[in-house]
């Protein structure tokens, strides 16, 4: 399994939801798949930080198809997506609009009950107690990623005001928004960025649950496996949400797609040398 140290790519898979056909009478892109869909396989090892030495080439993993707007859409695909790419990578980068949000946000737990109260696109709820019957007692009410958000959020700035102001063209690795005809030396307002702690208890809420709740059912297979599985171990945790707000266009769409690939550079320098943020 890559580990994003030195010499070692940092891998990060990375999955979206689809249209957001409940906003408008006709369906709408959403933001976080038309983001994803502009990502390149890698990103060159380069970094805004000043506060590394070393900075890590990034590869993507891509989910080629939009996940569902539907509780029990994603109870089934969540566990064999996860499954399917839990080794080959360092982390795992969920995607999700935040309808009336202007910002984008880090959130570092989701809950694991609540999902009744709103129904899905499917007019469909999750019963009071259902929770417990999916992941059992012991499962925990509120599961959290074990990336330093704190530290992430620092250097998620640093990464995009190098981009905005315009210092260094070629960092985006290639993706559309590299031809969006930015100015030399072209200077825009940064976008909101913020560690907040509300995914909420809808579909968002749920992806990033049973996400969580997936590592922590390879890592306790691992703990009590053979060697052979142990590289499982670390990956509980190993999860991050991020919000984007109802962007709108293709140019809304490349200034997300620069906030994303900022927050992937961000997540990779954090976890090559966590400590120097500590």
């Amino acid at each position: 399994m890559a580990t994003g140290e030195h010499g070692t790519p940092f891998r990060i898979f990375v999955a979206g939801f689809g249209s957001v056909s409940h906003v408008q009478p006709r369906d709408l892109p959403n933001p976080a798949f038309e983001i994803i869909k502009r990502l390149p396989s890698a990103l060159s090892p380069a970094s805004a930080s000043r506060s590394h030495t070393y900075y890590p080439s990034i590869e993507i993993v891509a989910h080629p198809d939009p996940l569902p707007w539907s509780y029990h859409g994603l109870l089934q695909t969540v566990p064999s997506l996860v499954r399917r790419n839990v080794d080959a990578v360092v982390l795992i980068l969920l995607i999700g609009v935040a309808v009336g949000q202007e910002y984008y946000s880090v959130e570092p737990s989701a809950v694991r009950d609540g999902y009744h109260e709103v129904p899905d696109l499917d007019r469909r709820t999750l019963p009071k107690g259902e929770g417990v019957k999916i992941w059992g007692r012991k499962s925990r009410e509120r599961l959290a990623t074990s990336v330093y958000l704190a530290a992430v959020g620092k250097s998620w700035h640093e990464e995009l005001a190098v981009v905005h102001l315009g210092h260094d063209k070629k960092r985006l690795g290639g993706g559309k928004a590299d031809e969006a005809g930015r100015g030399q030396g072209q200077q825009k307002s940064l976008p909101d960025l913020r560690h907040t702690d509300d995914v909420g208890s809808y579909v968002c809420g749920l992806l990033y649950y049973s996400t969580l709740a997936e590592l922590v059912r390879i890592t306790n297979e691992g703990a009590a496996a053979t060697t052979a599985t142990s590289g499982k171990r670390e990956m509980e945790g190993k999860a991050v949400f991020l919000h984007v707000p109802l962007l709108l266009g293709d140019e809304q769409f490349e200034a997300g797609y620069e906030v994303v690939v900022a927050l992937m550079r961000a997540l990779a320098v954090v976890h090559s040398d966590v400590t120097r943020w500590v």
